[in-house]
């Protein structure tokens, strides 16, 4: 392991020396911080002799080429200071990316700078780059195990991202040396119920009530569960509770709308509730794309798509609305723009097998059938029932 992960190091430092451009220090940044650091907090002496051997690595008076012999003329000597302010600037101007470089640039020269990872990963974040805002956070994480800003922000990005396990894991850690938060405990509990654990989900969101006695949120959260574990009296119960105390709150009316559409079944009813929750509040992307659930049910693909458009407008991470856009795409069928969709959706949540179905699929539809096979076949091999059927209908 040792051996390997040495010549990773000089690998990536030989890029970085060998190549002067941008590009390049992005490669050899990737080398540097790829998925070998995500270690648990325990194995901190590992992370810390890898730092040892690229700073060894990069500063070798004769480091070994990997390709063209780098211009050996003196160049001016940029500071750390200096590069921290440049990405500093070329973030507050708008030029993502260009911070990004400089960012990835100052740690090439000092990989303990802390804040250029830390602003490095919110950059990432910001621009959809997930997986390397995640090894951003992780590789700060393994250095300054303490720094529970950076827990904070790698639960809500694993929370974004459907690894709802690991971000709960983060927003447990930081509950043992925060008791008593009530917004922490709130999201410790939506990580439980989107984790199935209900029961645990309840007592978080108890918790919740008792240190803010009649929490808007916390009763929301607690309907929301009884919803999933098909107790809807209960579920009915609170969000009436919830409109008793403000009839226009958006989140009760779209609870309700999913209680009459699937409980008991009065889609003209709940089609009501869910416009009353979008005319309450225009930028609930539940309410829209639960409206966009119901159209596509019944038959108004077209109207549909425009709402699940809406609910994404709102909020550009929701990916069971690029899926379901996706699906009506196929149905029409317009498979490039489906295609789209699904690959969005894959990139917010990478590890969802049933989507990288879809997106070979997709491909098969749009003509790029060995590519899409590829998928097929991976999510084949993650025992994705339906796989099989495409691979015998595309790839035979």
């Amino acid at each position: 392991m040792i051996i390997h992960i040495t010549d990773r190091c000089a690998i990536a430092c030989n890029i970085a020396v060998s190549y002067p451009d941008e590009k390049a220090k992005f490669v050899a940044m990737d080398l540097l911080t790829s998925r070998m650091f995500r270690a648990p907090r325990t194995r901190i002496f590992l992370i810390n002799l890898v730092l040892v051997c690229a700073w060894v690595s990069c500063t070798r008076s004769e480091p070994a080429h990997i390709g063209p012999k780098a211009d050996t003329t003196a160049q001016p000597k940029v500071e750390s200071t200096d590069l921290l302010q440049r990405a500093k600037d070329r973030s507050s101007s708008g030029d993502t990316l260009g911070a990004i470089a400089s960012y990835t640039e100052l740690l090439l020269t000092d990989p303990v700078q802390l804040s250029a990872l830390g602003n490095r990963a919110l950059l990432n974040a910001a621009i959809g780059h997930n997986e390397a805002a995640l090894s951003d956070y992780t590789l700060l994480l393994q250095i300054d195990p303490e720094n529970y800003a950076a827990l904070d922000r790698r639960a809500a990005l694993c929370y974004r991202m459907g690894r709802y396990e690991e971000a709960l894991q983060d927003l447990s850690y930081i509950d043992q040396h925060r008791e008593g938060d009530p917004n922490l405990l709130n999201r410790i509990g939506e990580a439980q119920l989107r984790l199935g654990h209900f029961g645990e989900a309840l007592v978080a969101f108890d918790q919740v009530n008792r240190l803010q006695r009649g929490s808007l949120v916390a009763i929301r959260n607690r309907a929301a569960t009884y919803y999933a574990m098909g107790d809807y009296k209960r579920a009915q119960a609170d969000y009436q509770l919830l409109l008793d105390l403000n009839p226009q709150d958006s989140e009760a009316l779209n609870g309700l709308g999913l209680i009459l559409q699937f409980v008991d079944e009065d889609l003209v009813a709940a089609e009501a509730r869910y416009n009353d929750a979008i005319h309450s509040n225009p930028n609930n992307a539940g309410a829209w794309y639960n409206i966009g659930f119901l159209e596509a049910a019944t038959e108004r693909s077209a109207k549909a798509i425009l709402d699940f458009g809406e609910a994404i407008r709102i909020d550009p991470t929701y990916a069971e609305a690029y899926v379901n856009r996706g699906l009506l795409s196929m149905r029409i069928p317009n498979a490039n723009a489906a295609l789209a969709d699904f690959q969005a959706a894959l990139g917010l949540q990478p590890s969802n097998v049933h989507t990288r179905m879809l997106l070979g699929w997709a491909k098969c539809e749009a003509g790029a059938r060995a590519d899409g096979c590829i998928d097929l076949a991976e999510a084949k091999s993650k025992a994705e029932p339906g796989a099989q059927k495409l691979i015998d209908t595309y790839c035979k």
